[in-house]
């Protein structure tokens, strides 16, 4: 118990790229590392926050291969494919107006982490939330991110939601938005 005290009183110290390696070596342990690849799609870091976002809530499931998510949602790969690729886009949009620095791992599972977090608070009145419901339900992402974040996909702000998922991911705090 004495290290993880002595490792979270040196992270103020860490440099932003030391604290990213620390975060995606912490995902990779917790299975996130293991994420779905499809053809290009690139690195899916949209399944890993909706898993961790059901975590939060409670129901943990293990890691999802290709098989298993067309199984729980068949159009769920070909929706979150085109959901990262937009939000993506409006990400470097919103991230080229504040630094030059592109988009890293880290950063992309933060905010997966926050839009399912998104996704099933705006689901949640509708019925209750479960894997195969928002696996079903992914392309209703950006109605929800707008649901939560009023007017940021449209103002180029999306990129606050970046440093707020580090942020809040760094203190622990799981708190309301």
């Amino acid at each position: 118990m004495n290290s993880v005290k002595q490792i979270i009183s040196s992270l103020p110290s860490l440099s932003k790229a030391d604290r990213d390696r620390i975060r995606q070596t912490i995902d990779f342990l917790d299975g996130k590392g293991k994420s779905v690849v499809t053809k290009g799609s690139g690195e899916d870091w949209l399944t890993p926050g909706v898993l961790y976002e059901l975590k939060r809530r409670g129901m943990s499931y293990p890691a999802l291969n290709e098989q298993r998510l067309n199984s729980l949602a068949p159009n769920y790969i070909v929706d979150a494919a085109a959901i990262r690729a937009d939000m993506r886009e409006r990400l470097k949009h919103a991230k080229a107006l504040t630094s030059n620095q592109r988009l890293d791992q880290a950063e992309l599972i933060g905010f997966g982490r926050t839009a399912a977090r998104a996704l099933a608070d705006y689901l949640q009145p509708i019925r209750p939330i479960g894997l195969k419901f928002l696996l079903t339900n992914i392309a209703k992402l950006p109605d929800a991110i707008e649901a939560s974040f009023p007017d940021y996909l449209s103002s180029s702000m999306l990129g606050v939601l970046i440093g707020r998922s580090i942020d809040r991911s760094q203190t622990g705090n799981s708190g309301e938005r």
